[in-house]
């Protein structure tokens, strides 16, 4: 049996898009490098929660200070793009915290910056990003720097894994475009989940259909959770009969895991962390992100 932590608000969301058929011409959703096998392998070992192995994290949980950089573009005619009001940021930090209850984590808002840079704007998570990451970071060691723009190549958003780079790093952080935040332009993915997802790479999680060195996510130890189940590929829509990897007896055999926010479902699809998931956030912070743990 496999226990998930659900988020109430987001059920009623499931339900309406019940059974839906993944959308034509669908693409990335994220732009999150695949992890090497390297990291897959670390992630593995410090899951474990058997002996010594298991790290420290506070009973009490953690709290993350979320600082928001919003890029905007000027076009000709003096007109302004990107801007974001400030109840759009306080509705996406409060689907952000309600997707994280029962994981240990909740955020709280420390700051926003708005800045005028029509190149960043386009190209925050390709040519521009470590500049623009180089520029307006915000103690990464301790603070969630949140980029939101209008990245290129039709990709809803971008993350670092906390193995990445030292804790410290103007890179870590997360990229989203404006779109996604609550009410955005974004059709499908305007509910705030991206943001809930890229969070998740920043705490150490994978996509549900991880491959590793295989061609596809039925084989090897996919996204290196014991609890999230098999997938061959990336989920569109709200497939929740698909089932990629029927016959598969090498890891937790079961539907593929649509509803879980590191799958690329719809966002009224997505409400569910699993408990490997859980333990696997937590170690990672407790190893790799040790600062976010200091009062």
């Amino acid at each position: 049996m496999v226990l998930r932590f659900l988020t109430l608000a987001s059920i009623a969301g499931v339900f309406s898009v019940l059974g839906s058929d993944a959308a034509a011409g669908e693409g990335r959703r994220c732009a999150t490098p695949v992890p090497t096998s390297e990291q897959l392998d670390e992630s593995r070992r410090v899951s474990a929660v058997a002996g010594e192995r298991k790290l420290p994290f506070p009973k009490e949980g953690v709290e993350i200070p979320v600082a928001f950089h919003v890029i905007l573009k000027y076009d000709t005619s003096g007109g302004v793009l990107g801007d974001l009001l400030d109840k759009d940021i306080n509705k996406q930090l409060r689907v952000l915290n309600d997707a994280y209850i029962g994981t240990g984590f909740r955020f709280s808002l420390r700051s926003v910056d708005r800045t005028r840079n029509n190149a960043w704007f386009k190209s925050c998570t390709t040519q521009e990003e470590s500049t623009m990451k180089d520029a307006l970071a915000i103690d990464p060691a301790r603070v969630l720097n949140v980029y939101t723009c209008d990245p290129e190549n039709d990709d809803l958003g971008l993350s670092t894994f906390p193995q990445g780079f030292p804790e410290s790093n103007a890179m870590h952080g997360v990229v989203i475009s404006f779109r996604t935040l609550p009410n955005g332009a974004e059709d499908r993915y305007n509910l705030g989940i991206t943001l809930v997802h890229e969070t998740g790479h920043y705490l150490g999680l994978y996509h549900t259909f991880e491959s590793g060195n295989y061609k596809n996510g039925c084989q090897g130890d996919g996204d290196g959770v014991d609890d999230t189940p098999y997938e061959k590929e990336a989920s569109f829509g709200c497939q929740v009969r698909k089932d990629s990897c029927m016959g598969n007896t090498g890891k937790f055999i079961d539907r593929d895991p649509v509803t879980n926010y590191m799958d690329y479902s719809d966002d009224a699809c997505m409400n569910e962390f699993t408990m490997g998931q859980i333990r696997l956030a937590q170690q990672s912070v407790a190893k790799w992100r040790p600062s976010l743990l200091q009062p």
